[in-house]
């Protein structure tokens, strides 16, 4: 696979070796690893299909006609030896359409990458995004689930909590997992961020400053609650630990030594294991579990979603709403307007 390139070559614009080397800094630095990897894991798994099912070499613009057979190989069924060859190479994990998610991320991926060189994007063709948004419909009549985790409402918390015993793992285990839902249901990226020195103490537990998040690059620091339960369980980590400064949540050994900051993966192990720890099907439950439990717990409790949008910090209602699975409608005061 062609390496990654943030500054197109043949963009027209006469620039300098070292001011393109320069801007290809700048851009990388507002990239985080974890998306630099997964463009790269995407583009190799788009172009060894490419080479199987079309003959085509690494080459762009990509153009929609391509885009549209990767979709459709991938929405619906792909030639069975393009499949088999991509399962035998490890391209491919299993036979069988991808997930809806999947899908949209390395759509995504495509995108942006034409975005960022300048090129013309074949993914904004009129064509492709209306398959888009036909897709999730076409998946559901073809037999194929589109899968959503399960969300990690108030009783799920409560299970969760009650595995978490009085050592600093567990202490610490039980603070992530309260401050993480009462804060907003955070992202585990945005929990791995948190940091003592962004907490203030208030009467019944703590506010906490957020500075960035998967949409918000404002650079202007966003405070939540961490209070009551949640509040009381984040000060028996603290004095339990004795951290006063720096990430918040850290790596604790089985002896009890405490190391560095927690990273996103590292919290998404600790929510796998409280979930195994309390008889859930872990596989059920994802990343997301913490955000989508508080948007439909929030709800079901008859909070308006102005109220909810504030802690969550979504762009736009649309994309809260997506949060919300399975929300309780018997009790909705709409059910009985007459």
């Amino acid at each position: 696979m062609q390496e990654l390139q943030l500054v197109n070559e043949n963009n027209n614009l006469m620039l300098p070796e070292d001011t393109r080397e320069q801007l290809k800094s700048i851009i990388l630095s507002g990239i985080s690893k974890n998306t630099l990897k997964s463009y790269s894991k995407d583009l190799k798994y788009l172009w060894a299909w490419a080479k199987l099912r079309l003959n085509l070499d690494e080459a762009y613009p990509i153009e929609p006609a391509m885009v549209l057979t990767f979709l459709t190989d991938h929405f619906v069924k792909m030639p069975d030896h393009v499949e088999d060859m991509l399962i035998a190479a490890g391209i491919k994990r299993k036979k069988g359409p991808l997930k809806y998610s999947t899908i949209k991320r390395r759509l995504f991926t495509i995108s942006a990458f034409h975005t960022k060189q300048g090129l013309k994007n074949p993914c904004k063709h009129r064509m492709v995004v209306e398959v888009m948004q036909k897709a999730r419909k076409a998946m559901i009549l073809n037999g194929i689930e589109v899968e959503k985790k399960l969300p990690a409402v108030k009783s799920v918390i409560e299970k969760l909590i009650i595995t978490c015993d009085d050592s600093l793992v567990g202490l610490r285990d039980k603070a992530i997992i309260l401050t993480g839902f009462s804060s907003g249901g955070r992202r585990r990226n945005e929990i791995s961020r948190f940091n003592v020195d962004h907490l203030t103490e208030v009467a019944n537990g703590y506010t906490i400053k957020m500075f960035q998040s998967k949409s918000d690059y404002s650079g202007l620091p966003k405070t939540f609650p961490v209070i009551g339960v949640s509040g009381s369980a984040l000060k028996e980590y603290l004095a339990a630990t004795g951290i006063t400064c720096g990430p918040l949540f850290r790596n604790i050994s089985k002896h009890g030594t405490i190391h560095d900051g927690l990273s996103g993966i590292g919290i998404h192990q600790i929510m796998k294991k409280r979930f195994q720890l309390a008889g859930l099907d872990y596989k059920q439950y994802g990343s997301r579990s913490l955000r989508s439990g508080f948007v439909t717990e929030s709800m079901n409790q008859g909070i308006a979603l102005h109220e909810i949008k504030k802690m969550t910090n979504h762009a736009s209602f649309k994309s809260l709403e997506d949060y919300a699975i399975g929300v309780n409608t018997i009790h909705s005061p709409c059910a009985d307007l007459i």
